[in-house]
């Protein structure tokens, strides 16, 4: 799916209808937003919401598809030009399965225009090696 001139708010409240997992405050204090788009076709993996209180922040991350995660494989999401990393799932925290996934940011509360990664690691010996599913740049 292509996103055009679909606002946040319209956006946020189609993710929650048909989230697997129920964001029923997820736009409650949002402070910052990232549509988070697959490089090269620009099609939907997801949207970040972020909350910030001082330089404590927290981020919720709902994904298009959910995403089946097994043995060290891990989904992250990371900010800036040298891609720190924020908040983290791994295949043993949520379950097989994970459709959202939320925690306070190791990177505090991000500003602005920086530019926001999910990547996903396939796990085992190349744990290191990061994909690229889905990018964009936070809005407020």
């Amino acid at each position: 799916m292509r996103i055009g001139a679909l606002s946040m708010s319209c956006l946020v409240a189609l993710l929650c209808a048909v989230a697997a997992s129920p964001c029923a405050a997820a736009t409650s204090g949002v402070t910052g937003s990232v549509v988070l788009l697959t490089p090269g076709t620009n099609a939907y993996a997801g949207v970040l919401l972020e909350q910030c209180s001082g330089n404590f922040a927290t981020m919720r991350v709902i994904l298009a598809q959910p995403q089946l995660l097994q043995s060290t494989q891990f989904l992250a999401i990371q900010v800036g030009r040298i891609e720190v990393p924020a908040i983290r799932v791994d295949a043993n925290n949520e379950g097989p399965e994970v459709a959202a996934f939320d925690g306070v940011s190791t990177a505090g509360c991000v500003a602005a225009g920086t530019r926001v990664s999910l990547v996903i690691s396939p796990g085992g010996k190349l744990n290191s090696l990061l994909v690229v599913m889905g990018k964009g740049t936070l809005s407020i």
